[in-house]
């Protein structure tokens, strides 16, 4: 019996670092399940990307300006709630001097 075939996972990459959604998307596309199929530089382009893409899963920065990644997701009383159609959500955030 021939394996079924997978069903690629799809990822929207939420960073306001080009830098860090370009070493995401590098991290990721390394597993041939996973499928990067949009990047959002903040919370507001989160909102209308997952909205139009209906990505499996999100990678969220939490510390963008504007809207950062709590607000966008819902978390914390947050108003826009977006999720991805498998509710899961990673989320990041570094840790600078300031």
């Amino acid at each position: 019996m021939a394996p079924s075939p997978t069903k690629d996972i799809r990822v929207l990459i939420v960073d306001d670092s080009a830098f860090m959604r370009k070493v995401l998307e590098t991290i990721l596309v390394s597993d041939e399940q996973l499928k990067v199929v949009g990047h959002a530089k903040d919370g507001r382009e989160a909102v209308r990307l997952a909205e139009s893409l209906k990505p499996d899963v999100i990678t969220m920065d939490i510390n963008m300006p504007g809207m950062d990644g709590l607000q966008s997701t819902g978390d914390r009383g947050g108003e826009f709630g977006i999720a991805p159609r498998s509710g899961k959500h990673v989320a990041s955030a570094g840790v600078g001097r300031d």
